[in-house]
């Protein structure tokens, strides 16, 4: 049996990098910098996106729906 022919054609292309606008970084800053902040998401964006994934995802596209 030929490489792939067990599991169909395969497809070596590598996928697109998601768009910049499509993400949320999630980073740290230094005790000089400000966060960057939106007063309709919670201001510890962090810990919401892990203690309530839905909510903080609908909220984040409804955000971007209205934009």
């Amino acid at each position: 049996m030929k490489n792939g022919a067990k599991y169909g054609s395969m497809n070596n292309s590598l996928p697109t990098a998601p768009s910049i606008s499509n993400c949320i970084q999630l980073a740290a800053c230094g005790s000089n910098e400000l966060l960057p902040m939106n007063p309709e998401l919670p201001a510890d964006l962090f810990t919401a996106c892990l203690t309530t994934p839905i909510k903080i995802a609908l909220r984040w596209l409804v955000l971007k729906v209205r934009n």
